[in-house]
């Protein structure tokens, strides 16, 4: 109601002076989704549906998963890090034969997003890629050093009802320290992701 009564301006809300957030938050509670006008209780039927996959790329101790490596994409590990309740995890096993050469399409979870909110973050493609920063923090401290996380790998799969087939992109590439840039960049998409140019951070 504060909202609405801003937006009417003070002709047609006699409070609206006193409830109107200003431009500056207003411009931080639109980048954060957190603007709730009149229509979200009538939205628009949606005519995709979306979910989203994220993958970290894991050199483990003793491996050498560099570019100097022969086939290196086969040495790198893989771990799922978009958890089964919609939201990123970092205490998730690193299994010995996951590599980036094996990966395969992201399985269904539980809940596409937790709320509503991790949905408009990942909705929005640069304020989501403030996520691999806090995957890459909360890996280092939660983490063992033998288990390395080089950077992540975040996917989109959308289908476009009635029709279920999903069609996977390749959203953006993370990296967590500046020397594996190169190695991340390089990664060879698998052959279920479509051909289109990923974006980097």
């Amino acid at each position: 109601l504060a909202e609405a009564c801003a937006q009417s301006g003070q002709k047609h809300c006699s409070l609206a002076k006193y409830v109107d957030p200003g431009r500056g938050i207003r411009g931080l509670l639109a980048e954060l989704g957190l603007i709730q006008r009149w229509n979200m209780f009538a939205p628009d039927a949606p005519t995709r549906t979306l979910r989203v996959s994220i993958v970290g790329i894991v050199a483990l101790h003793g491996r050498s998963c560099t570019l100097e490596s022969n086939r290196y994409w086969e040495v790198c590990r893989v771990a799922p890090l978009w958890g089964q309740d919609g939201f990123p995890i970092v205490h998730v096993p690193v299994e010995e034969v996951s590599s980036w050469g094996s990966l395969q399409p992201p399985a269904r979870t539980k809940v596409d997003f937790a709320t509503n909110r991790w949905r408009k973050l990942m909705e929005n493609k640069n304020n989501s890629k403030a996520v691999g920063a806090y995957i890459c923090q909360q890996w280092r401290i939660h983490r063992s050093p033998r288990e390395k996380l080089l950077g992540i790998w975040f996917t989109r799969a959308r289908s476009t009802p009635p029709q279920t087939e999903e069609v996977y992109k390749s959203d953006f590439k993370y990296w967590c320290h500046a020397e594996t840039k190169d190695l991340m960049m390089s990664l060879p998409l698998p052959s279920w992701v479509t051909s289109e140019k990923p974006k980097y951070k």
